[in-house]
């Protein structure tokens, strides 16, 4: 049985780090006196990549500095991402920002990965039901239902294109939050999740002869 648990799980996994945006690179010093980590250097395709994978799905915090970092790069003309990086920046940080604001909330629960393993998970509800999100898990669902499918349609270089342009629509050009835009997307995405859950929840297995 899934527990709930308070507000603000997420965010506390989050180690404290500095993040300061260099000509060359973005330095990540860690901040706790008890664990005197010795600063690390990233290019800015090494930063982007990171964000590609889960590194920053433990720390959210220092990930979301990381694209701040890597914004003011590319507005000093320090780094000149391609359409491809665009996108996992953007979709890292929609992603992100979906998952804090279900977790404000509607609070988190724990469940179980893959692995088996317990992890913490905001909780997205609707009248449709309830589900766990988490940063993988959306970023794979914008992957597929945005970026799959603007690719699906309009080809590969434009789909890339349109994609972002989605994405910049669906984040605010000043504090960064999601905009109308960005929750009609995310919330039609996860509706229209606990909708098949229910079909298939309902439907007769197939007879096996």
């Amino acid at each position: 049985m899934n527990k709930q648990r308070p507000i603000s799980m997420l965010a506390a996994q989050s180690a404290r780090h500095h993040v300061e945006m260099l000509p060359d690179g973005i330095l990540i010093t860690h901040e706790s006196a008890a664990v005197p980590d010795e600063p690390c250097l990233l290019t800015f395709d090494e930063a982007v990549s990171r964000l590609d994978s889960t590194e920053y799905d433990r720390a959210l915090l220092t990930g979301i500095q990381v694209v701040r970092a890597l914004t003011d790069a590319m507005l000093q003309g320090h780094f000149r991402p391609d359409d491809r990086q665009k996108l996992i920046l953007f979709r890292w940080f929609v992603a992100v920002k979906f998952v804090l604001e279900q977790e404000a909330i509607n609070g988190c629960v724990t469940v179980t990965d893959d692995s088996g393993h317990p992890i913490t998970a905001a909780l997205y509800r609707s009248q449709y039901g309830e589900l766990p999100v988490f940063p993988a898990a959306e970023r794979a669902t914008l992957a597929g239902a945005v970026e799959g499918a603007m690719t699906a349609a309009y080809g590969e270089e434009d789909g890339r294109r349109n994609a972002l342009a989605l994405y910049v629509a669906m984040v605010g050009p000043v504090a960064g939050e999601l905009t109308e835009t960005g929750h009609s997307v995310m919330a039609t995405l996860h509706d229209q999740a606990l909708q098949l859950f229910a079909l298939d929840s309902v439907l007769p297995s197939p007879a096996t002869h």
